[in-house]
C-alpha cells in the first residue's frame, strides 16, 4: 500500500492547513505522501505553509481559478497517482484526524481484499473553535476496536444526485448506528482513475462519488470507530456524528 492523503482546499481555509497537517504528520501510520490543492489562490506569504522540514513528501498545487471541491479532489488524486499512490485518503482542510486514522484504514484494506472504498464514523465540532485546531481541547475519542461492516449503505438520490443512505440495521452498543463523512473517504486509486469526482457541482460530489462504488457493485466498507472530527458551522458542541 502506498497511501496518499489528498486535501482539497479553498483559499479561505489556508490558515487552517498548518493545524490539519500537524494532525496528519502525527499519525501512528504516516502517509507516504500528502497532496494539497488550493483553488481561488491569492498570493499572501503570511498564509503560505512551510513544508521544508517535513519528512513526509508534500506537494502543494495552487490555482487562482475558482474550483468546486470535486475539481480540487481530482487535482490531488491525479498528482498522488502520478507519484505511485495505490490508495487515496481524502480529507478536508478544515477537519481533524484521529492519530490512528491511517493505521485503521490500512488495517481495513489489508483484512478485506475486496474493499474498494472505506468510510468511518466521526466527531462533529464547531468550526470556529480554534482550541480544537491548536490541540488545546481534549477530544473525546473512544477506544479503537477496528470493527468492520461491508454492507451498511444503499444507493439513494437527493436533488438528482446519487447519495449513500445508511442502513439503520447496523448497531453498536456504545452509540447506535453512527454515520460516515463522505469527504473523508479512502478509495483505491484505480477506482478513482476510472471514476473521477464530478467537477460541475458545488455540494454533494463526495456523496455522489461514494455512491458510485455501490452502483458498480463494489465494496464500500465502514467502521463505527470515530476517526476524524468533522468541523461544521452548525454544531455548538462536540458530539458523535450529527
Amino acid at each position: 500500500m502506498k497511501l496518499a492523503v489528498c486535501i482539497p482546499c479553498v483559499n479561505g481555509h489556508r490558515q487552517l492547513l498548518i493545524h490539519t497537517l500537524k494532525f496528519v504528520q502525527a499519525q501512528t501510520r504516516a502517509p507516504d505522501l500528502i497532496v494539497i490543492s488550493i483553488s481561488n489562490y491569492l498570493p499572501n506569504p503570511a498564509l503560505d505553509i512551510d513544508i521544508s522540514g517535513s519528512v513526509i513528501p508534500i506537494t502543494v498545487i495552487t490555482t487562482p481559478k475558482k474550483l468546486f471541491a470535486g475539481a480540487n479532489r481530482n487535482i490531488t488524486a491525479a498528482e498522488a497517482v502520478k507519484n505511485g499512490a495505490t490508495h487515496l485518503s481524502f480529507f478536508d482542510a478544515d477537519d481533524i484526524m484521529h492519530p490512528q486514522r491511517l493505521e485503521c484504514i490500512e488495517y481495513a484494506f489489508n483484512k478485506n481484499p475486496d474493499l474498494v472504498g472505506f468510510l468511518h464514523c466521526f466527531l462533529a465540532a464547531q468550526k470556529k473553535d480554534m482550541a480544537i485546531y491548536k490541540g488545546e481541547t481534549e477530544l473525546p475519542w473512544e477506544p479503537i476496536t477496528n470493527d468492520f461492516a461491508p454492507n451498511v449503505f444503499q444507493p439513494g438520490e437527493y436533488n438528482k444526485l446519487d447519495i449513500v443512505k445508511f442502513q439503520y440495521c447496523y448497531k453498536r452498543s456504545r452509540r447506535g448506528y453512527g454515520m460516515g463523512a463522505n469527504g473523508h473517504l479512502t478509495v483505491l486509486a484505480s477506482f478513482w482513475e476510472a471514476n473521477p469526482y464530478l467537477e460541475t457541482i458545488g455540494m454533494g460530489e463526495d456523496n455522489h462519488f461514494s455512491c458510485s462504488i455501490l452502483k458498480q457493485k463494489k465494496m464500500l466498507g465502514y467502521t463505527a470507530d470515530t476517526l476524524s472530527v468533522y468541523m461544521r458551522n452548525d454544531i455548538q458542541k462536540i458530539q458523535i456524528g450529527l
